[in-house]
């Protein structure tokens, strides 16, 4: 068995790789050579990419998140459910950030967002 270590994995991490823009984006690095790291709740719905390895990781599990992050430099978060409230509280309590106060904001923002 191979042990995996935060130095023996790629530095850039994908999430959303599951979803349709996540996954044209972790494919679009596939194609390009880029070694990533595909984070995802459920690592088997992760594609199987040249140069990739996934990893679980998810909102409500800080400690997996943590673990599949530890020695990442660059962050591709490429999720598009930006109106959910789940995905809102969740995304900015894991920054490390507290919740601030009426968010998610209502009605909730819909996507994709005015330019």
């Amino acid at each position: 068995m191979t042990t995996t270590t935060p130095d023996s994995l790629p530095t850039l991490a994908v999430t959303g790789s599951t979803g349709v823009l996540g996954g044209m984006v972790a494919r679009a690095l596939a194609a390009d050579g880029v070694p990533q790291r595909l984070l995802a709740r459920s690592v088997e719905r992760a594609p199987q990419l040249a140069g990739s390895i996934a990893l679980p990781s998810s909102y409500s599990d800080r400690a997996a998140s943590e673990r599949a992050l530890d020695g990442v430099q660059t962050l591709a978060t490429a999720s598009t459910s930006t109106s959910c409230p789940r995905w809102s509280a969740q995304t900015v309590s894991s920054a490390d950030q507290p919740v601030p106060a009426g968010w998610p904001p209502s009605p909730a923002p819909t996507w994709p967002a005015p330019l």
